[in-house]
């Protein structure tokens, strides 16, 4: 049987949970949860990329090459990608091979010129590490580590940051012709995007900015077509981007929790099953529009894709689609519910607890929904001119130091300590104190745990 994309397989032996989060992975745990949990608990993953990841990496390598004072038809691949390439036949290969540096070279105007002796520094492949105890006080004794990569970078009298974006367009549907940019961010999207306000961020902190340019470059890779690029730049101010980025961080903070509870599961050697992910929450089900379920061909981990998710994405969608917008109405102080449609065999109807009702797998009736994290408003910016964007330079800004701590009244000092530390109850696992996991626009929750690891209870805070 074939299938839109590659199925997912179970990870190795020695694969393990890790508490590290990229920018990527937070964002996939707010489209869905459940697919982060299957990527990031269970290391379920697509073995081998589709044509068209392939051909992305392809002309990342192209124009590593190029920024590093090569040309784009003088690259190397890294040895994952050259092990898919040689796995494809030969006319597909060649294809790939000679369709890569084209498309690289579209984009080659947009980038600065390996000789350009404006540019006072380089960075090539760098790497970040956002610095989340100065952005969460409250986590300075735990931090959550955020790490992730970024293309190239260059000062120029102010920094840029560069990322490459492949993309074969929006296909033609509904009426609507083919978008060759459908895909692509516009500045103002792009100011307010997750993991490029994370990337900007972590630079930021890293070199003692106040602003940063990003220049997101997209080249075309549908077949048939002539290669273009389209390039994006937006200013970001780093105050605007600390708040929304605060959040994600929350975020994270939860995602931990399930993550450490993963690995104690584990060392306890009784890891946990596939079916955890059956209580976690469910995401938007088509029909709706920002449903996650069919992007990019259908989920990898569909069921319908050989997956191990039976989220009813069809049939209960359509079941959704024909629920009155309201079906609760009140007169005379006395709710009247309307009737809802029947479910498959293991789903109910559950109120969640925004007031919505939507249909949940009955094993999830008593677990937490986590809650997407509400986006945080970003000041209109500023766009750079097409071309390398020119600003006068500016003297780099130390980071902003923490301010002192301020004594407490002497009120709060009492009150402080006259409280008193709750005690443990004998269910809790030793390594487990305090795994309650920091959420924000979630409720604060600790977890029990029974002498073999299993959840004994989770009680609201």
């Amino acid at each position: 049987m074939s299938y839109k994309v590659n199925p997912p397989v179970m990870p190795g032996p020695n694969w393990a949970p890790r508490e590290i989060f990229s920018p990527s992975g937070i964002v996939q745990s707010i489209a869905c949860l459940r697919a982060w949990a299957y990527a990031y608990l269970f290391g379920l993953r697509r073995k081998g990329s589709g044509p068209g990841a392939l051909l992305g990496s392809i002309i990342h390598a192209c124009l590593e090459s190029y920024l590093s004072g090569g040309n784009v038809y003088q690259f190397t691949l890294e040895p994952r990608t050259l092990a898919e390439l040689n796995a494809l036949d030969a006319d597909k290969k060649k294809e790939l091979l000679t369709r890569a540096p084209q498309c690289a070279l579209a984009g080659v105007p947009y980038l600065p010129a390996p000789d350009d002796a404006q540019i006072t520094q380089r960075i090539n492949e760098g790497v970040i590490r956002l610095d989340t105890a100065a952005l969460c006080p409250e986590l300075a004794l735990d931090p959550v580590v955020v790490e992730g990569r970024f293309d190239f970078a260059i000062e120029r009298g102010e920094w840029y940051l560069y990322d490459h974006k492949s993309t074969s367009g929006k296909k033609a549907a509904d009426g609507q012709p083919f978008d060759p940019w459908g895909y692509a961010h516009t500045p103002e999207t792009l100011a307010e995007d997750p993991p490029a306000l994370i990337y900007a961020l972590a630079f930021m902190q890293q070199h003692g900015l106040r602003h940063l340019w990003l220049r997101w470059i997209y080249y075309l890779t549908t077949p048939g077509r002539k290669p273009e690029a389209k390039v994006v730049d937006v200013r970001l101010e780093r105050a605007d981007v600390e708040a929304r980025v605060r959040e994600l961080i929350y975020r994270a903070a939860y995602l931990r929790g399930h993550v450490r509870f993963a690995i104690l599961r584990r060392k306890s050697g009784q890891p946990l099953g596939l079916d955890y992910v059956e209580t976690l929450a469910l995401p938007a089900l088509p029909p709706a529009e920002d449903s996650p379920c069919p992007a990019y061909g259908g989920c990898q981990y569909s069921a319908a894709n050989a997956g191990p998710c039976h989220a009813p994405t069809s049939n209960i969608g359509a079941i959704i689609a024909s629920v009155p917008a309201t079906n609760t109405t009140k007169k005379k102080d006395k709710t009247m519910t309307q009737a809802l449609p029947a479910l498959p065999p293991g789903y109910s109807w559950q109120t969640q607890h925004d007031g919505t009702v939507l249909p949940m797998p009955d094993a999830a009736a008593t677990a937490a929904v986590p809650v997407p994290v509400a986006p945080v408003p970003v000041a209109p910016v500023p766009v750079a001119p097409v071309g390398v964007p020119m600003q006068p330079p500016e003297t780099a800004v130390a980071p902003t130091a923490a301010p002192a701590p301020v004594a407490a009244s002497p009120a709060k000092e009492k009150a402080a300590r006259n409280r008193k530390a709750k005690p443990e109850t004998a269910s809790q696992h030793e390594a487990v104190r305090g795994l309650a996991a920091l959420m924000r626009d979630e409720l604060l929750r600790t977890v029990e745990f029974h002498t073999d690891g299993s959840i004994a209870a989770v009680t609201a805070i």
